[in-house]
């Protein structure tokens, strides 16, 4: 049978190669020397439970990644973390390191990680850095199921996002941020000047000195959206002030806590 679909022009190839998923994604590269080349097309990376295990949730339950616990009052569908957590991270390292593009726009990953993962999280962010990205979103609560075993997570063994990662030049790229279930670590080498095209942040349960929030909001003159929601402050709720914010929005929580 003649394969009609390799006869297309690459254009319209690469535009249907935007609606598979990452294992799929990756799945073509192994079909011809053509195909290797153009998966690299592929602008936004996104690694969540059926992006990396399945599209539906029909062959998420065939496969056990998806799992049914019964409680008392009722039937819950989770995701079984003892099955799931080492796999999804050597098949996004397994993308990441394959990856033959030279460009992204946004790279996504969202799934149940912490700081065991921490050295792995930050090769996946500076491989994102490497490609130019404008958007890093970084969910580490996981959705839209919930995790199973989930005992209550100790908020000392969350991932420690460093701004660090970045340099001034691969940082004016930046323009959306959104981290959940992490810590922000202070810049050490840097200030926030080299973020100055940032114009979304939302931290959502993250650990963060008050001061870098303050000092974050007088740097970046373009920001325009700021949420901050169930974050733990090491003081006091930071002092919001800034001309160019459209939308503020949050529910502020703040702890002591040391990092």
């Amino acid at each position: 049978m003649d394969d009609r679909i390799s006869e297309l022009p690459d254009d319209i190839l690469c535009d249907m190669l935007t609606t598979l998923s990452m294992k799929d994604l990756l799945k073509s590269s192994i079909l011809s020397k053509r195909w290797s080349k153009l998966w690299g097309s592929r602008r936004d990376l996104y690694f969540d439970v059926f992006n990396v295990f399945g599209s539906s949730e029909k062959e998420l339950q065939k496969t056990g990644y998806l799992i049914d616990v019964t409680s008392r009052f009722s039937v819950d569908r989770c995701i079984d973390l003892y099955k799931t957590k080492d796999e999804f991270v050597k098949r996004v390292d397994q993308f990441v390191k394959n990856f033959p593009g030279t460009v992204i726009n946004s790279f996504l990953v969202s799934f149940y990680l912490n700081c065991e993962q921490s050295n792995t999280i930050d090769q996946w962010i500076s491989f994102a850095i490497a490609k130019g990205v404008g958007m890093i979103d970084l969910l580490f609560l996981g959705e839209p199921y919930p995790a199973h075993p989930n005992p209550h997570p100790d908020p000392s063994k969350r991932y420690k996002f460093a701004f660090d990662l970045f340099s001034e030049t691969t940082a004016s790229a930046l323009k959306h941020l959104r981290l959940e279930c992490c810590i922000v670590c202070n810049p050490t080498n840097c200030d926030f000047i080299p973020f100055k095209n940032l114009t979304y942040l939302s931290l959502n349960e993250v650990k963060v000195d008050e001061m870098f929030i303050e000092s974050l909001l007088s740097n970046c003159g373009l920001l325009e959206e700021l949420c901050l929601v169930y974050c733990e402050f090491k003081l006091s709720i930071p002092k919001i002030v800034n001309s160019w914010l459209n939308t503020c929005s949050g529910l502020l929580t703040y702890f002591n806590f040391s990092v």
